[in-house]
């Protein structure tokens, strides 16, 4: 193994102590892993490429997986050559898995493909040889060739639709594949991965769905909860919600979710389905008020979301009253308070106004308060109540939220009503956004700065001198503010006069400062891998995954058993997708002064999959999320860590302001 400028502080000292080991095989074994992990840390790809040939094949499928981790296309021909001769089921996945993160589309040619192919015998390997088939393929072999290798697998020809789905790479043929396997098929496995791609599909080709209504519909069965229905679901409420043609059928089927007692998440997805039907919001809305009670507080906030979003004039007195039923949760109120604020006359907008002013100055949630001034952006009658908050709220968070709404409000008069008053708006908030570019709070700073790159604003051109954010650039060292710093990297390159494109992939380099502490490990070699977490809401558990996310799991960790996490919020919930805390703000912002690497396993979004907030590869810090199902989509850009395996009820009863109280192992 090549050691070229390793920190002396862990890498050499585990290989000299790998020497140590050679008796022992396991001990031995143990050792490398950690060297391979070592140097995936420190992106020491040619050290990991050799090791690809090492005797040992647990060694061999290490030093493969930790390449998948690093993700770098140099490394491409080194793995295709060890696949090409590796017999090791286990090697075979690893290697096939790193293909996935290390290829560039077109790499893989239809006959390195069929050798490859014949090569790989195991079912494990074959699931990541045709998830990466799918990933790195181009589109006529994935359209033409594909089902001569999947051999009437319906799974893996699924994974790969799947993956294929994610790069808008599916033709019409393909696409009815996906149908029927989605709604057929035996397999639930198979039946589960065509239902995420169709899902895929319904984002980029909505057109192909029209003769697909029926079948579809009619597979979508309100018992158990099945991750392959739900998404079914998501696919019939995104594709058919505006075509008149299918209405009755979608609108029958979304009601009976709407009464399904059976999973929370089927009356979710059927409250935001309905949502997406013109012509029956009127006629749902008393279906969906129902539910303003439900017992699951994620329902009873998605049905006031409806009536924000699918609401009327008509209606929208009823929502402020429908805002004094007793104990309704405070988001509920809130978004219902929202609905009546957007769509209410010019009565009803002033005394939902008066109501929202009257909750801020009252409520002790600052999220609550956070989520009513950002209501208060909706419209022009909340300049003057978010220009005094921005200056007497409470909490950073809430005068950040502020200074988004006022700049919301300024760029809506410019669109909608041009002229003077519109124009002096606009000079007023680009002054501010310039003084707030100064502000020691790392979140106030972050939207002044973003806010100054917006295109109706312009203020480019009204901001000769622009070199305050230079100089701002400075203030927000990394990697603790990473987010605060590139947002005025962006912003002092906009003024430079770089294209938008080039502006948006910008990504800063984060120096690494934080190795894997595998000491950690050996102080718990007796204790379990599991942390209880104990909230306000009821205690869940957590099984932490040492062996393929070693340095996130262990970070995490260390961080627990220090008492971080106490006291810590939920800032963000999304009802049926994740359940987000950690920030030591409490507003998404906060982070550590420490950086992690990304790492991108085996490990696939699951109900309960505990993964890592990032603002991209290599940003992740302290705040994770866990999710309320399966999201494929997060698979290979967010850290998977952990898994919630006790306490899921729990999981799915938190909203925001929750509490960590403690953790316990």
């Amino acid at each position: 193994m090549k050691m070229k400028n390793y920190l002396a502080s862990g890498f050499a000292a585990l290989l000299l102590l790998a020497s140590a080991c050679s008796g022992n095989k396991e001990a031995e074994i143990k050792v490398l892993k950690q060297t391979l992990h070592l140097a995936k840390d420190l992106k020491k790809v040619d050290d990991l490429t050799a090791q690809l040939q090492h005797k040992t094949a647990e060694i061999r499928a290490e030093a493969a997986f930790c390449l998948a981790a690093v993700g770098q296309s140099s490394t491409f021909n080194a793995i295709v050559e060890a696949l090409k001769s590796e017999t090791d089921s286990s090697a075979q996945k690893a290697l096939a898995f790193a293909l996935y993160n290390c290829s560039e589309v077109g790499q893989l040619n239809s006959e390195l493909i069929k050798e490859l192919n014949a090569n790989i015998t195991s079912f494990s390997a074959k699931e990541q040889w045709f998830r990466s088939l799918g990933h790195v393929a181009d589109s006529i072999f994935l359209a033409n060739e594909i089902n001569s290798l999947v051999s009437g697998n319906l799974y893996f020809q699924a994974r790969a639709y799947y993956e294929a789905a994610q790069r808008n790479l599916v033709n019409q043929g393909m696409f009815e594949i996906l149908v029927k396997t989605s709604t057929t098929a035996k397999s639930s496995l198979a039946k589960k991965w065509a239902s995420n791609g169709l899902y895929r599909c319904a984002r980029n080709q909505s057109k192909w769905f029209s003769n697909y209504a029926e079948p579809i519909a009619s597979s979508i069965k309100y018992t158990a909860f099945d991750n392959g229905t739900l998404k079914r679901l998501f696919t019939l409420a995104y594709c058919f919600g505006e075509d008149s043609t299918k209405n009755q059928l979608i609108i029958n089927k979304l009601l009976e979710g709407l009464n399904s007692s059976n999973d929370y998440r089927f009356r979710v997805e059927s409250i935001r389905g309905l949502s997406k039907i013109p012509s029956f919001r009127e006629q749902a809305s008393n279906a969906v008020q129902n539910l303003l009670i439900d017992e699951n507080v994620h329902v009873s906030n998605t049905a006031a979301q409806f009536f924000v979003t699918a609401g009327s004039k008509k209606q929208a007195k009823l929502y402020l009253e429908w805002s004094t039923t007793p104990n309704l949760e405070c988001r509920t109120k809130t978004n219902l308070f929202g609905a009546a604020y957007i769509h209410g006359g010019d009565t009803v907008k002033k005394e939902s106004f008066e109501a929202i002013i009257g909750t801020i100055k009252t409520s002790k949630n600052a999220y609550e308060r956070r989520e009513l001034m950002q209501i208060l952006s909706n419209q022009p009658i909340g300049l003057i109540a978010l220009e005094s908050f921005l200056e007497n709220a409470p909490t950073n968070m809430e005068k950040a939220v502020c200074l988004e709404g006022l700049t919301k409000i300024a760029e809506n008069l410019l669109k909608k009503s041009p002229g003077k008053y519109a124009d002096a708006m606009k000079i007023r908030i680009i002054n501010l956004l310039e003084e707030k570019c100064a502000s020691n709070d790392e979140y106030i700073a972050y939207v002044a700065a973003q806010g100054l790159r917006s295109e109706i604003l312009d203020a480019k051109n009204e901001i000769i001198d622009f070199s305050f954010l230079k100089k701002h650039i400075q203030n927000w060292p990394l990697p603790q503010y990473y987010e605060t710093k590139i947002e005025f990297e962006k912003t002092f390159r906009y003024f430079q006069g770089e294209d938008r494109g080039s502006i948006n992939s910008l990504k800063l380099e984060i120096p690494h400062n934080n190795p894997i502490d595998f000491a950690f490990l050996e102080t718990k070699k007796n204790q379990s891998n599991t942390y209880t977490f104990k909230t306000n809401k009821g205690n869940f558990k957590m099984e932490f995954n040492y062996d393929q996310a070693p340095g996130t799991a262990i970070y995490i960790a260390k961080l627990i058993e220090e008492g971080f996490y106490n006291g810590k919020k939920f800032h963000r919930v999304i009802p049926n997708f994740v359940a987000q805390g950690g920030c030591p703000r409490g507003d998404g912002v906060g982070s550590t002064d420490k950086s992690l690497r990304s790492e991108f396993t085996y490990l696939e979004y699951e109900e309960g999959s505990v993964g890592m907030a990032s603002a991209g590869r290599d940003t992740e810090s302290c705040q994770f999320f866990i999710t309320h199902h399966d999201v494929p989509h997060l698979n290979g850009r967010y850290t998977i860590f952990a898994k919630v395996v006790e306490g899921m009820d729990v999981v799915h009863k938190l909203t925001v302001g929750d509490t960590i109280n403690e953790i316990v192992w």
